[in-house]
Order: C-alpha cells, then structure tokens, then sequence
C-alpha cells in the first residue's frame, strides 16, 4: 500500500471557457489522513462519503498563457445521503462550515469522493460546486481510492483529479464529462518523518495488521537507530569512494553536500571542528532531556491522579 505521489493521467487541453482551468493541483497528506478518518466512520450501506476541499489558488502567465495551480491544504465531511434512486447533500451545512472556515486564506476549490468510481450523480454534486466556486474558477473533483482489496492490484492510495465539462447540444448538469488534470502529493522534507511513522509497515507482506502507536521514548528510539544505520551506510560508501574501490557518483555527493549544508544552518552556523560536534551534541541531548522530561511529568500527574481517586474512595 503506498500513496500514489503524482497521477499518470494524460493532460487534455480543455473546450475553451470562460473559466481558468488548473494546470496542476497538490494536495497536502493531512487532507488525505481526514479523508480516511471519515471512510472509516461511514455507514456500512454508504457507498462513499463525500466533503469539500479548501485550498490556495496561484496564477501564472507564461508563453502559452494564463495557467493556475491550486494546493489543497484542508477539507471536512459534507453529510449526503446517495441510493440507487437519488442522492441529498446537507447544501445548508456546506455554507455553515464555509462561513467558519473560509474566512481565511483558503478558499473553496472543489469536493472530494472516497471511491474512484465517477457515477452520474457525480455531475449533479459537481454542478453545486461549481456555481460555488464560480464560472471563472471551475471546481476541482478528487478522487480518493480507500478500496484495498484483493481488486486493487497495485494496493495503492490512488489520489486523481477532475474538472467536469457540460456536453450536448442542450447543455444539463446531469450531463458531464470528466476530465483528468495532473494531481501530485506534495509534503515538505519534515513532514516525511511523521508520515513514515504513521505508515510504518507499507512495505512489509503484513500490511494489513492494524498498527498501535507507540511511547514517545520508543519512538525515538527507533528514529535513532534509523537515523544511525543511515549514517553507517554513508560512512561506508564514502571510505569506499576515498579508498578508490568505488566509483563515485556525483548525485550522490551533492546529496550529501546538501544535508551537511542543511545541518550546518539548522544548528546556527557553529564552528568547525569541535565546537560544530559540542554544538551538535548538546543540540540532541537538550531535546532528549526535554522528552525525559515529559515522560516524567507524565508519570506523576498520572500516579497524582490514582491517588487521588483511591484516597476519595477510602474518604
């Protein structure tokens, strides 16, 4: 099971309208984390569940026009009810949490749907949210493939998205085409920790056995020995390159450039030598000490409040 980090979906240029389409849309993992808390929260007979997406819109001119790119930073659950005969969606509720949350930076950008199956009454929410968002800022449909039985092949996350076009000679709302646009997974380089902790068995042949979380001393157990064992791999792979029993590989030495590079600036530029060591050495053991700490207090509190409790029963 892994996230399917950028669609292979062909990019088709779209009937020209009054509306921009996107040229690319990302969206952030914690928008994918809330839409599988409210998978795993849906009735049995409900097919999908459904919400909107919030996210930031960016423009750009270039040589062959106008383009816009929209990032999907957040979303919530929009209560629907969808049987074989019609589909209701709480329209009410949608405008009341817009009102809460879209006061900010983030704007409406589309909805999303936990199925990857794009069914007629697909066009029908579509249409709700596109006169939403406007006609000169089509909505984006993302569809989220939860499915991870034995059908999935490649056991993957699927992450796609649409924009719908009307077709016909009497244009309906009923009546639409979806058309993919390129869609990718972005995170920053410090969120990839929180992400492998929470997917720690992706690439294990059990990867269906539920996982409990963990103490935060043991989480930072294994985060150092990881850490550690990556560290002995370059190690290695540097004396073999000094040494001339291996060639070196200039992508690699950049690589490694860049994470000295990274360490140096995230440590305040310490000097060279054994002061950047001492620097670095004290860096890990204040935040070591500071996770003792809370694990500490932790324990007290807890032991306060068992006494607490018993002394109220003897009283």
């Amino acid at each position: 099971m892994a996230l399917n980090a950028a669609s292979s979906a062909l990019h088709l240029n779209l009937p020209s309208t009054s509306g921009r389409t996107p040229s690319l849309v990302t969206v952030h993992p914690s928008v994918l984390a809330q839409i599988l808390d409210h998978q795993s929260r849906k009735p049995a007979e409900q097919p999908r569940v459904i919400g909107t997406l919030l996210g930031v819109r960016s423009s750009e001119t270039g040589s062959t026009g106008s383009s816009s790119e929209i990032e999907i930073r957040n979303c919530f659950a929009l209560p629907h009810v969808e049987t074989d005969k019609e589909v209701a969606v709480d329209m009410e509720y949608h405008r009341s949490m817009m009102n809460l949350l879209g006061s900010g930076r983030e704007v409406l950008v589309g909805w999303y749907s936990s199925s990857p199956d794009i069914t007629p009454y697909s066009a029908l929410i579509q249409n709700f949210f596109d006169g939403e968002t406007g006609s000169s800022t089509p909505a984006v449909h993302l569809t989220f493939d939860t499915n991870l039985s034995q059908e999935n092949v490649d056991s993957s996350l699927s992450v796609k998205a649409y924009v719908a076009r009307e077709v016909g000679s009497a244009p309906k709302p009923e009546n639409a085409v979806f058309l993919p646009i390129p869609c990718s997974v972005k995170y920053q380089l410090t969120e990839k920790a929180g992400l492998d902790l929470l997917t720690p068995n992706l690439a294990s042949a059990d990867s269906q056995s539920a996982q409990t979380s963990q103490p935060p001393l043991q989480t930072l157990s294994q985060s150092i020995a990881a850490l550690t064992q990556n560290l002995t791999q370059i190690q290695s792979y540097v004396r073999e390159v000094t040494s001339g029993s291996r060639q070196a590989d200039p992508e690699v030495g950049r690589y490694l450039l860049e994470a000295v590079g990274r360490w140096k600036s995230e440590n305040g530029g310490a000097a060279a030598g054994d002061d950047e060591d001492g620097a670095a050495e004290e860096g890990v053991k204040k935040g070591l000490q500071d996770t003792l700490s809370v694990s500490y207090l932790s324990a007290l509190i807890r032991t306060q409040a068992e006494l607490s409790a018993r002394l109220n029963l003897l009283a």
